[in-house]
């Protein structure tokens, strides 16, 4: 036959399945185009493209005609090769497609992403093959995705179809965890599925996000206050939550702020978290918090704000006062008034006792109990009986204190293990006014004598607490003192 002239003709040579056979007919023409009538020739079939070489066969009908087929697994653009005696047929080497299978579900390949983010769709790929792992080049299939969470919770998630044989499944969940994500076809696990799938939080909002100041105490009397001490850190925990209250895990850079001010002058002081993200931080890992120092010198009100990107924190300003300590380290202890220098025995006096720390602030406590000691000893260091109060006025304590006996006394304050600064004090105790039956008489006429003969009598003037008058004068007693018997 006149091989130029030969043609083929079939589904064969214009596109084939894998996997399928394509069959086409070849019809035998002389060099005149006529068809042959007779077999007996041979035709090569041969399937060519990237990668792929596929060699056909043709049976012979014995009446001119030839059937021919090729089986190809490879989806693939290639060129169909038909020749007899080495000479190409009419229209050969034929252009064709090599289409893939139907959609093998243990073929497919998803591309799961590791973490998802809340709040957010996350998709996760899919790419549709054949069972001769050949991606499918059109989309239309129907796939099925369903999220669940730890608490067995279940939950269906959208696909999107690319329309070229690849698909998304459109993750989409609020909560954070770790999640399961299982893909079917036809009711056909899908490859590897379920994957694992951690919902990290979002990015964080002030408004979710907590703060706690472990080093603040309650203020006594004041609620809606929160107390600290001067030049000792407040330190703040912040957790950081997203919008649907997700804890941030994960490294992101966020910076939170803190500033406290003076309530008085606005003079602030403005830290920011050492650290930025919540995965390395400088004391406790296992809280997941960012911490932050705030410190001030000056005693007072201050507003404390905590921000995150400009918006702040639920409740913010805080209302923070800073006091010093009572005994603060390296500062000033002491007392003064006029009760530390004398005094009258059953009478009461006073005199202030204040703590200024290193920066001078007045110390003042929220405790009821009065923090000092205050007592008084005779010459020869005994102590000596004493009524003693202390009570706060003001930024200061109060010590209302009454001695009964008289005499050169020392007077001693402490606290916490430590002396005021110049104690002891030497204070004076005067006698109070005479009493007539606590004052004592001796003397040789209190035994009796000769009648008209002087007899010497010692009459010692005493107050209420026995104590000796150091001198006293008749005439100026009261009237009511000398109408009694002495």
């Amino acid at each position: 036959p006149g091989g130029t002239h030969s043609t083929a003709a079939g589904l064969g040579v214009v596109e084939a399945t894998a996997g399928a056979p394509a069959t086409f007919t070849v019809t035998a023409r002389d060099r005149f185009g006529n068809e042959m009538n007779a077999g007996g020739f041979t035709f090569v079939v041969l399937l060519s493209g990237p990668g792929a070489h596929v060699r056909g066969a043709c049976t012979d009908r014995g009446t001119g005609a030839y059937d021919c087929s090729y089986l190809a697994t490879r989806a693939l653009r290639a060129s169909l090769a038909v020749t007899t005696g080495g000479v190409s047929i009419r229209g050969a080497p034929f252009q064709l497609w090599v289409r893939s299978a139907d959609v093998s579900p243990a073929r497919c390949v998803v591309v799961p992403g590791a973490f998802a983010t809340a709040g957010r769709v996350s998709p996760v790929v899919i790419h549709a093959r054949d069972r001769f792992a050949n991606q499918m080049d059109e989309g239309w299939s129907l796939f099925e995705a369903t999220l669940t969470d730890a608490l067995e919770r279940s939950s269906a998630q959208a696909i999107s179809d690319y329309r070229n044989g690849s698909y998304s499944v459109d993750v989409a969940v609020t909560r954070g965890g770790a999640f399961s994500l299982a893909i079917n076809f036809g009711g056909e696990v899908v490859a590897a599925s379920p994957y694992a799938v951690t919902v990290v939080a979002n990015a964080p909002t002030a408004a979710a996000s907590t703060v706690r100041w472990p080093s603040l105490r309650p203020c006594a009397g004041a609620s809606a206050r929160a107390c600290g001490t001067v030049a000792r850190p407040l330190q703040a925990h912040v957790l950081l939550r997203d919008a649907w209250g997700n804890e941030n895990l994960v490294d992101s850079g966020y910076v939170v702020v803190g500033n406290l001010s003076y309530a008085q002058s606005g003079d602030a002081v403005t830290a920011t978290n050492p650290v930025r993200t919540a995965t390395a931080l400088p004391y406790r890992k296992s809280t997941r918090e960012l911490y932050m120092d705030l410190a001030a010198t000056r005693a007072g009100r201050y507003s404390l704000a905590v921000t995150l990107g400009g918006a702040a924190f639920g409740g913010c300003p805080y209302r923070v006062t800073l006091a010093a300590a009572l005994f603060a380290d390296r500062g000033v202890f002491g007392a003064s008034g006029d009760g530390l220098t004398v005094m009258t025995a059953g009478v009461e006096t006073s005199f202030v006792v204040e703590s200024r720390d290193r920066f001078g602030n007045v110390a003042v406590a929220d405790i009821g109990d009065s923090p000092f000691a205050v007592y008084a000893r005779d010459a020869l260091l005994e102590a000596v009986a004493s009524t003693v109060a202390v009570t706060k006025v003001g930024d200061s304590w109060q010590a209302r204190l009454t001695l009964t006996t008289a005499g050169a006394l020392s007077l001693w304050v402490s606290g916490q293990g430590q002396f005021a600064q110049g104690a002891p004090w030497t204070i004076d105790v005067l006698p109070g006014a005479a009493v007539p039956s606590k004052c004592t008489a001796h003397g040789p006429g209190l035994g009796g004598g000769k009648a008209g003969a002087a007899q010497r009598v010692w009459v010692v003037p005493r107050d209420s607490y026995s104590n000796a008058l150091r001198e006293f004068d008749p005439a100026r007693a009261s009237a009511a003192a000398l109408g009694e018997s002495w």
